[in-house]
């Protein structure tokens, strides 16, 4: 049988890691349960080794650098990462499991579906989720309904080829860019979200949902930089004609900033072109090192 690992990335859940644990050992009896520990400063650690976990310490402060530390270390055939905070439908992993065992689903994600008896107050965390998310398949052609989601099952392959340098949660858009540009097979599922229990999220709607839209056009530049930089030529181009058309008699300070702006356009054009030869040899090197890694798989 393929070896299973459910990865916990964690920051002070003492009061949900114990559910989290236990519905995923009654979930995947034959997995193994990884917490990875942020430096919580409430009892975690302690609850997580009670419960039977397998924890390790991450001392680099951010959900991406524990997840970058989780998946390097951890070996196995299919690799479960979850939040420990217990909102997330545990009985949906063993069909998540499946897809990438059976179907050969090299990442199958769990699009959230509040809970019936959920509040549903963070109307921003939905609002800037939702734009984030159509914002990410119109960019890298994705057809994942929730890119923000952190309950994802991968293959061995996929993980190991992955080559995150998220330190926050951007690290959700990252798998998702990663998984378009190798052009894997992706399913998603469908399941129960929850409210946290203390009712507090670590995600900052504002704080974080800009560092995620930044990480996102980062991502782009590098995904695709000859239309990431092909886009801004054309607006420098259209900006040259821009003082003839406000003043009737173009003169020489219309002249002069035409000149600059069509010659940044040309700048912009050449380097979009650079870059993207350089990005065909990243991408023929990923999916190198995708092809390159054991498939244990049934």
């Amino acid at each position: 049988m393929p070896r299973v690992a459910v990865v916990i990335p964690c920051l002070n859940e003492e009061s949900s890691i114990s559910a989290v644990i236990e519905d995923f050992r009654r979930a995947l009896p034959e997995a193994r349960i990884l917490v990875f520990d942020n430096g919580s400063s409430d009892q975690t650690v302690q609850r997580a080794r009670e419960y039977g976990a397998e924890v390790s310490l991450v001392t680099e402060r951010g959900k991406g650098n524990v997840v970058r530390r989780a998946l390097a270390d951890v070996e196995s055939d299919v690799y479960v990462l979850v939040d420990g905070d217990d909102t997330y439908d545990a009985s949906i992993a063993p069909t998540m499991v499946g897809l990438v065992i059976q179907n050969k689903v090299d990442l199958v994600t769990a699009a959230r579906q509040y809970a019936p008896d959920s509040k549903q107050t963070r109307t921003g965390h939905q609002f800037g989720n939702t734009s984030i998310s159509r914002l990410v398949r119109l960019l890298f052609r994705s057809s994942e309904p929730d890119v923000l989601s952190g309950y994802r099952a991968m293959s061995r392959r996929f993980v190991k080829s992955f080559p995150t340098t998220a330190n926050g949660f951007e690290i959700e858009v990252q798998l998702t860019a990663h998984a378009s540009l190798l052009r894997v097979q992706t399913s998603t599922v469908t399941g129960l979200y929850r409210e946290r229990i203390n009712g507090r999220s670590k995600l900052k709607t504002i704080k974080d949902g800009r560092k995620i839209v930044f990480s996102i056009l980062r991502i782009y530049r590098g995904y695709a930089p000859s239309r990431f930089f092909g886009s801004f030529s054309l607006i420098a181009s259209a900006a040259g004609f821009a003082p003839f058309m406000l003043t009737t008699h173009g003169g020489l300070s219309s002249l002069v900033v035409t000149g600059l702006a069509w010659i940044a356009s040309i700048i912009l054009l050449v380097v979009g072109i650079v870059l993207n030869g350089i990005s065909r040899i990243q991408y023929q090197q990923l999916r190198l090192a995708f092809l390159s890694q054991s498939d244990e798989r049934v």
